[in-house]
């Protein structure tokens, strides 16, 4: 029998330990499948990021491709979503002791002027929490023709947030609180609220994206017409009488000064907004549409 000097054999077996890790290089290991949203455990969900960390890719992945650029949601692909169950859970024993405590400094323009909270991580957590809650509500229940044939919707208070029972009117009145802008980001599913987006808000560049959520609510003709100067008349979204109260000054005595605000403050049309500026016109909420704002196909 041949023998090999031990140096001869030793070369030989290194060259294939390493012409097999060099072929190991190039081994794609198997993706693996996320675990189901219902059999992960509450250490678990935690686990998935708190505070700034919240995990919103996870409403991004279930929303980005069943929502397109006209707001119309693909609600049976979204019914049993594993990334839209899994970030329902984690909103619901979300820590809010974990986001962090800013604060903002005094306005040099306005006398007497004190710091004061920002709340704008807590506030992306919020928006997106009522984005996820909403879609999975609406996508449980479908099909229906419109969201307002679902009992109780926005009553129930079973819409679960960082340990508490809410229900969505509770909700977005906490949102509001913190920033009325904040409700043009929470679609109604119907086709005359606020449209969906398939975006998840950041506490990063958060006022820029409030505002342009206002802005494309007011700049649509299909929730806010052009003014009618001839009769003084513009017709809106019935949808705006839910936002008045939170956008009327103090001191507002009129009806609907909180909507005529709204107008003048985020239309981007120059002669509509003198016009809305100058508030002496009739609000007209005739521009209903209840059917829900849904897709069938992509």
């Amino acid at each position: 029998m041949k023998t090999f000097p031990f140096f001869v054999a030793a070369t030989l077996l290194g060259g294939a330990l390493s012409s097999v890790a060099s072929a190991q290089q190039f081994i794609v290991p198997a993706p693996v499948a996320p675990k189901a949203a219902a059999s992960l455990t509450e250490a678990e969900l935690r686990a998935l990021g708190q505070g700034v960390a919240f995990p919103s890719e996870k409403l991004q992945r279930a929303l980005n491709p069943n929502i397109n650029e006209e707001g119309a949601v693909f609600y049976a692909k979204l019914k049993g979503n594993n990334d839209l169950e899994t970030f329902v859970r984690a909103v619901a024993v979300a820590d809010m002791t974990q986001f962090p405590k800013w604060m903002n400094p005094p306005n040099p323009e306005i006398p007497k002027s004190i710091s004061t909270p920002d709340r704008t991580p807590e506030l992306a957590f919020l928006i997106n929490a009522y984005n996820g809650l909403f879609f999975k509500a609406v996508a449980d229940a479908y099909p229906v023709n419109s969201p307002l044939q679902i009992k109780n919707l926005d009553s129930a208070k079973t819409r679960r947030v960082a340990g508490k029972n809410l229900s969505f009117a509770e909700l977005r009145r906490q949102i509001a609180e913190i920033d009325p802008r904040a409700l043009f980001a929470l679609p109604d599913g119907t086709n005359s609220g606020p449209r969906a987006s398939a975006r998840v808000y950041s506490f990063l560049g958060m006022n820029a994206q409030l505002d342009q959520a206002a802005m494309a609510f007011v700049n649509d003709f299909s929730r806010v017409q052009a003014p009618v100067r001839l009769q003084n008349t513009v017709q809106v979204s019935p949808w705006l009488q839910s936002v008045d109260g939170f956008f009327a000054p103090k001191t507002a005595k009129r009806k609907w000064n909180g909507v005529r605000n709204v107008l003048s403050t985020f239309t981007t049309r120059n002669g509509d907004q003198r016009y809305f500026t100058a508030g002496d016109y009739e609000v007209l909420f005739t521009l209903a549409n209840s059917a829900i704002n849904e897709q069938l196909s992509r």
